[in-house]
Order: structure tokens, then C-alpha cells, then sequence
């Protein structure tokens, strides 16, 4: 199965949001209460910038509205030229091909420790900060999206789904 798309932005955060949701979501707790901790007693020691700021960044964390993966994400879409490119992906049940202007690489499967697949894009996971990330608007049809599903998950893992 052959795929061309153009990578989005939007896409790119939204996954980075799901995959941090699916992995990190004890530590964000842990971090905010630091954040929050430190903020008060910047606070309390009359530093109010400084406290109000600690605050507010602990507030964010906790209601994961600014999660790290996402300003990863947000900085390194717009610092790569690779993100500019037309990707070509080549699905077949030994590997994934990836072709761009500047990239030709073929990757095992076993790369892949999993799968995480929300409403618009299959998330392929590398250990524990790396991704690939496939947008399904990319497929031309649902059956092609189902036969992708099978794919992967016979390939990598079982998808995990999320909202």
C-alpha cells in the first residue's frame, strides 16, 4: 500500500498530545504540583513574577494544556525542513518506506515498540520519545484505513484508541 501526504501541523500536535496522554500522564501530575509548590512559595517569598509564572505553567501542566511534546512538537515542525516535504510511504507487512525529496529509508517493523491510533492519525511508537506518525486523511478510502489498521497491527501491535 502506497500513501502521499504532506505533513500538517495541526496533526503533528494533536498526535504529540495523544501520545504524551498515553505515557506521561503520572508525571504531568508530579510536575505541576512541583510547578504549583514552587510558584507559591516564590509567591510567599515575594517574588511575585516569578510565583505568578511557576503558577501559571503548573496550572497549564495540570489540565495538560501545554504539555512539553506539544512545544517539541510546535518548535520542530517549524525548525525541519523535512516537515515541508511530500512523504511517500510504502505500508507492506515486512517493513515501512519512507520516500521524500531528501529522505529514502526502509524500516523494519520491529522498530516499532507500538501503535496508538486516534481519529485522525496512526501514531507508531519508537521507545519512549519518538514517533512516526501517519495522517489517515492520506489513505483515499476507509477500506484502505481498515486494511492499514490490520497492517500495523499485525506488524507492530494492537492499536490503542483514544478520543
Amino acid at each position: 500500500m502506497i500513501i502521499r501526504y504532506t505533513p500538517v501541523q495541526g496533526e503533528l500536535v494533536r498526535a504529540a498530545r495523544a501520545w504524551e496522554g498515553q505515557h506521561w500522564s503520572g508525571a504531568r501530575y508530579v510536575m505541576a504540583a512541583f510547578l504549583l509548590s514552587s510558584g507559591g512559595y516564590l509567591l510567599y517569598c515575594d517574588r511575585a513574577g516569578w510565583g505568578a509564572l511557576f503558577c501559571l505553567f503548573g496550572l497549564l501542566e495540570a489540565f495538560n494544556l501545554l504539555p512539553a511534546a506539544v512545544l517539541r512538537t510546535i518548535i520542530d515542525f517549524r525548525m525541519n525542513p523535512k516537515f515541508r516535504n511530500e512523504y511517500e510511504l510504502t505500508l507492506t507487512k515486512e517493513n515501512l518506506r519512507f520516500h521524500t525529496a531528501s529522505i529514502d529509508s526502509t524500516l523494519s517493523w520491529d522498530l516499532y515498540s507500538g501503535v496508538i491510533e486516534t481519529g485522525e492519525v496512526f501514531i507508531l511508537t519508537i521507545g519512549k520519545r519518538m514517533s512516526t506518525v501517519i495522517p489517515k486523511r492520506a489513505f483515499p478510502s476507509d477500506e484502505q484505513i481498515q486494511e492499514a489498521r490490520q497492517l500495523l497491527s499485525a506488524a507492530v501491535a494492537p492499536p490503542k484508541r483514544v478520543a
